[in-house]
């Protein structure tokens, strides 16, 4: 299996990008169905990042240096946005992706100069 952390291109972000997309979709239809009929055995997926994806694509478009991709077999499965937002793919989450991520963004943040990092 290949893992590996790449600075951002655009097609990465697409791919991203259209992850979150589904993500959104299947909690917005799930939380429709609760509200609708109040029904405690709807399961709401997590909420994903499609919410603050604009502050990433910005900080893409200020450097793409400030966002990464993790790649798994080369598909995109997680990103980091600077130290600010850190998503796994919904059905890759448990594996240890985002420790792979975090530990990634530690160590970007301390070469940038940062003294403390707050998780």
């Amino acid at each position: 299996m290949g893992v590996e952390i790449i600075p951002a291109t655009a097609a990465r972000m697409a791919e991203i990008q259209a992850w979150l997309v589904v993500e959104q979709t299947a909690y917005d239809a799930a939380a429709a169905a609760f509200e609708s009929r109040r029904d405690p055995d709807v399961e709401l997926p997590e909420r994903g990042f499609l919410c603050n994806w604009h502050l990433v694509q910005r900080s893409f478009a200020k450097d793409s240096n400030n966002v990464h991709i993790l790649i798994v077999d080369g598909a995109a499965v997680g990103f980091l946005d600077e130290m600010d937002i850190l998503e796994v793919r919904p059905d890759q989450r448990g594996k240890g992706y985002g420790r792979l991520l975090a530990e990634f963004m530690i160590e970007w943040a301390f070469g940038q100069g940062h003294s403390v990092v707050q998780i």
